[in-house]
This record gives structure tokens, sequence and C-alpha cells, in this order.
């Protein structure tokens, strides 16, 4: 039940990918990596308020098991820390 939850706010945080990147970049961050990857890269956006919560360490072992079939897909992983994004992102 906890990898469902965790599962869905994963997705939940893709849905945010068309307000990120719509948002205009002062510096380079979060909305420029998404911008240099569109057409490029599959991303999969994981997030959590801090790297120190246990979902997102939860999220990042399930996901480095399953790294061979992200990188067959052209996956690219990439963490939010919401703490470390600047006021901009």
């Amino acid at each position: 039940m906890a990898v469902t939850n965790w599962i869905l706010r994963g997705l939940a945080a893709l849905a945010l990918l068309p307000l990120l990147a719509a948002q205009p970049a002062a510096a380079p961050g979060l909305a420029a990596t998404l911008r240099a990857s569109r057409w490029q890269h599959r991303l999969l956006l994981i997030g959590a308020p801090t790297a120190r919560e246990a979902d997102f360490r939860r999220q990042k072992e399930l996901l480095a098991a399953a790294s061979a079939g992200l990188a067959a897909r052209d996956f690219n992983v990439l963490e939010v820390a919401y703490d470390q994004l600047s006021p901009a992102e």
C-alpha cells in the first residue's frame, strides 16, 4: 500500500511538469533542466519537502532497482528536494 501511495505521489509530481516548464527561468535550475530535456528524454520527476524524507529515499531505492529498465526506455530521473529550490522555481 505504501508503494502505491508513493507511486501516486510521483505521478502527481509529473502532472506539475507543464507548470514547471512554463515558469520563466532567471537562472539555470529545474526549469532549465526540463527545457533542455524536452524532446530528448522521458523525465520522471520525484520530489519531497526534503531529501531526508523516508518516502523520497524509498522511491530512490525502487528506481535504482529499476535503472536498467528506465535506461532502456530513455528515462532520466530528476530528484527534487523542495527545500533546495530557488524562489523562482
